[in-house]
């Protein structure tokens, strides 16, 4: 069998089998299928490079720090993802996605009440997040505390855009 040079396949090939995917690229291909459960990965892994990458420039980088943790939660480490965010507290404990990002992975653990107090100190960091106000509303209205949680998702309602309200009237209308 004779060898044919192909660039184009070659290159293919290269890209398959040694480079990983950019961010960029990885998230395009979410966008397309978010159900792809290779795309989630390839989507984790291209963030924990960067995340390591950026670290290696500056490990006091709270973002550096909410990168990596964002990673290991894609991919199912919550608990490195929830070091990682703890980390970057350390570093910059004024950065509010930090916050949110622990109690995302504290409330995907089943540890509520933590993940509730770190949505709260998100909150007073940056108030106008309507994101914040929207993970506190619902991890509130699960564990009971109906008012509560509605008064959450009418702050987010007002922070948000219109279009952006379908998910909100359905947890009030739920509650």
């Amino acid at each position: 069998m004779k060898f044919v040079y192909n660039e184009e396949k070659n290159e293919a090939m290269r890209h398959l089998l040694i480079m990983q995917p950019t961010v960029e690229e990885a998230k395009a291909k979410l966008d397309k299928d978010d159900t792809d459960a290779a795309a989630w990965y390839e989507y984790g892994t291209a963030l924990s490079l960067v995340g390591k990458a950026l670290l290696e420039k500056d490990e006091t980088d709270a973002y550096a720090w909410y990168v990596y943790g964002k990673a290991l939660s894609l991919q199912k480490d919550y608990e490195g993802a929830i070091e990682a965010h703890s980390r970057g507290i350390v570093y910059d404990p004024f950065y509010a996605p930090n916050y949110f990002g622990r109690g995302r992975r504290q409330n995907a653990m089943r540890r509520t009440w933590p993940a509730l107090a770190d949505y709260t100190v998100a909150i007073h960091l940056d108030s106008d997040n309507w994101t914040y106000w929207y993970y506190r509303a619902t991890s509130l209205n699960m564990n009971g505390h109906l008012e509560e949680s509605i008064d959450d998702f009418r702050e987010c309602m007002r922070l948000s855009n219109p279009a952006e309200h379908y998910p909100l009237i359905h947890w009030i209308y739920t509650t």
